[in-house]
């Protein structure tokens, strides 16, 4: 291990903008992050470049893939790069693997985090800016709030309902209308014009007849 070299010794770090055409994915690169693309470009949108993308002196990435997908996605004519000028082809390979590996030590205190995304809250800032999706933001404000005592539902009938039986809801997508009627053929269901859904296991809502969601028999 080399000596680490003394503050002085580092030339001010230069970022310069160039077309975005210019760089190149490095296409060795083992960590995908194609699910983040749509996150750092809604945060490129909300607060700007506040990092650049680390390049060879070929302009091939080093560190800030996902930024640079997310710009290409934003039709961003240019982006912000370092050229990591002097690194060798050895260093570089190590460090686009380590730039990925090290974020992934980092861990998250539940307390701060908690008081963080409630200031952010009460100054009804969009959450969803931070990267946290919906279900995660309801984890940790879960944590930050405790309901108060349960007097108010003091008094209250208990609710009862014959019908526990789970559901959930997805919405697909197909590629033409040869995959849907092969997909409900698959099922052994139809799909009408009227309701546009399926129910699985089969089933079908009572009392109105076009709800009958379900069988081919219906």
């Amino acid at each position: 291990m080399t000596k680490p070299k003394a503050a002085s010794d580092f030339e001010q770090m230069k970022v310069e903008q160039v077309p975005t055409a210019q760089v190149l994915p490095y296409a060795g690169n083992p960590r995908r992050n194609e699910a983040a693309v749509a996150k750092v470009a809604a945060s490129l949108l909300e607060f700007g470049w506040r990092q650049p993308i680390v390049v060879d002196e070929a302009f091939v990435v080093i560190a800030g893939h996902t930024r640079l997908m997310a710009a290409i996605s934003l039709g961003m004519e240019t982006v912000p790069v370092h050229v990591a000028a002097g690194l060798s082809a050895v260093k570089a390979r190590a460090y686009r693997l380590a730039d990925n590996r090290t974020a992934e030590e980092a861990d998250w205190d539940s307390v701060l985090l908690a008081l963080e995304i409630t200031a952010l809250k009460a100054d009804d800032y969009d959450l969803m800016l931070t990267g946290f999706n919906e279900h995660e933001l309801e984890a940790i404000l879960g944590e930050a709030f405790e309901e108060p005592g349960h007097d108010h539902w003091e008094g209250m009938p208990e609710f009862t309902k014959d019908d526990v039986s789970p559901f959930r809801s997805f919405l697909m997508h197909f590629k033409d209308q040869a995959d849907v009627d092969a997909f409900t053929a698959l099922v052994g269901q139809t799909i009408t014009d009227k309701t546009k859904f399926l129910w699985y296991p089969k089933a079908e809502i009572g009392h109105v007849a076009d709800k009958r969601y379900g069988s081919s028999e219906a």
